[in-house]
């Protein structure tokens, strides 16, 4: 997902071809579809291996870092990322620009959702 949408970036700057943009910009929005599926399934369908996993998911979801995963990663990170995305393919040529703002938004949504990710589990403790 971040990988085509920095790609998609850089082609505000370097000239690519119209197919790859193309390729590129259906690889973003594809991933992008199936990296919210994941993240949701991975916080509601999956159990917990331990409790100290189940009370930091649910900091995550529903605690101190409820507004880092909903507003921040599913928000802009993906509804906002694929909003932009499906907006800038409409015209049935790719718009870079409005791309290059829906990779941002997917970067700021995934670093949103790491942070959460990785500080939820080290507040709580675990003897």
């Amino acid at each position: 997902m971040v990988g085509a949408g920095a790609l998609l970036v850089l082609g505000l700057f370097v000239s690519m071809p119209a197919p790859m943009v193309t390729a590129l910009a259906w690889t973003f929005v594809l991933s992008l579809i199936a990296d919210l599926f994941v993240t949701l399934f991975g916080e509601f369908g999956m159990p917990h291996a331990s409790e100290v996993a189940a009370r930091a998911a649910h900091h995550i979801r529903e605690g101190k870092y409820r507004r880092h995963f909903w507003w921040g990663a599913v928000g802009v990170g993906h509804g906002l990322a694929l909003a932009l995305a499906l907006l800038a393919m409409m015209g049935g040529q790719v718009i870079l620009a409005l791309m290059g703002l829906a990779a941002l938004a997917a970067i700021v949504g995934l670093y949103m959702f790491e942070h959460a990710f990785v500080m939820a589990p080290q507040e709580i403790p675990n003897s």
